[in-house]
């Protein structure tokens, strides 16, 4: 029998011997696998290690066991990493992804992409789209002085719709060269990132695909810009953790802590994680990822999580 075969035959010993234990965390199950009160253990540590790499932390332990930690500030602060020219110009479009539209928009110098979904092109939809990524840069500090797109016929009845920043109408037939090759990088992440998933995704994620391209791309230095500092820290001027940054990835499939549980220790029915699939990172402090809840079908914000292997159907 070859290493493979036998490690592959070796596992289902040790599932069945953290379910006969009361489900033991890893350092639990090494301790009694070695300490020697168990007669005749007919495996080794090895065999619960092998287990673990697999298959990961048991399911049922975590939503049993686990309780809810002290967050620390995980994303430190930098002044000095954040852009200082508070004057910005927009380019910005209509990106069809999966047959879902967005608005997807770049500033200068910040050379930070902003995208957001529209529900539709008619005028108001797509004024309250592009409104959200002025108020995006505003709340920052920043001023978007100009924005400059295609004559769409509904951006064109947009002209005077937003004070304080000029809509600048390109002529009809030109391409903004500048946008139009930052939504062929963002689809080509996309588009990569779904190669990469070991199963079909639907529609309706489409969006949060997307959003998770732009995080990616927003990490990237590109050649616009004077240092390395990528377009998300000079927007914000936090600097991310890599363990919360890229320790998770869209559709990876994670436990997360149940605040309901927090005051219901005595309930039997309440578990203290739950199931959740990984969307895209918040870019804020804590650190924390949006997430789609498996139970309720709802988007959550979490901070503590316990990644785990992806079971398929």
């Amino acid at each position: 029998m070859d290493v493979h075969a036998q490690r592959s035959a070796q596992v289902p010993q040790g599932s069945e011997f953290l379910k006969s234990m009361g489900y033991p965390t890893e350092r639990e199950a090494f301790s009694i696998v070695r300490s020697g009160n168990v007669l005749i253990v007919p495996y080794s540590v090895d065999n619960v290690k092998w287990f673990f790499d697999i298959y990961g932390a048991q399911v049922a332990g975590l939503r049993g066991k686990t309780t809810k930690k002290k967050i620390t500030l995980a994303i430190m602060y930098d002044t000095g990493a954040k852009e200082q020219i508070m004057d910005q110009v927009l380019v910005g479009d209509v990106m069809h992804v999966a047959c879902e539209k967005f608005f997807i928009s770049m500033s200068s110098p910040l050379e930070l992409t902003i995208v957001t979904l529209l529900k539709s092109l008619e005028k108001e939809d797509l004024g309250t789209g592009v409104q959200s990524h002025l108020s995006m840069l505003q709340i920052r500090g920043f001023n978007p002085i100009r924005l400059m797109v295609n004559p769409h016929k509904m951006l064109t009845a947009l002209e005077t719709s937003f004070p304080g920043t000029e809509v600048d109408l390109s002529g009809a037939g030109d391409h903004l060269s500048k946008i139009d090759s930052k939504i062929r990088r963002v689809k080509e992440t996309a588009w990569s990132i779904v190669a990469g998933l070991p199963f079909k995704l639907g529609r309706a994620r489409a969006k949060d695909l997307v959003t998770y391209a732009v995080s990616r791309v927003n990490m990237k230095s590109t050649s616009g810009l004077n240092d390395c500092t990528c377009p998300r820290v000079r927007f914000t001027g936090l600097k991310p953790e890599f363990k919360n940054e890229f320790g998770l990835a869209f559709r990876d499939y994670v436990e997360v802590y149940n605040p309901r549980a927090e005051n219901r220790s005595n309930d039997m029915l309440t578990m203290r994680t739950e199931p959740c699939i990984t969307l895209y990172p918040s870019a804020n402090k804590n650190g924390s990822w949006v997430m789609l809840n498996l139970n309720s079908n709802s988007y959550d914000r979490r901070s503590q999580w316990r990644k785990l292997p992806t079971r398929l159907c």
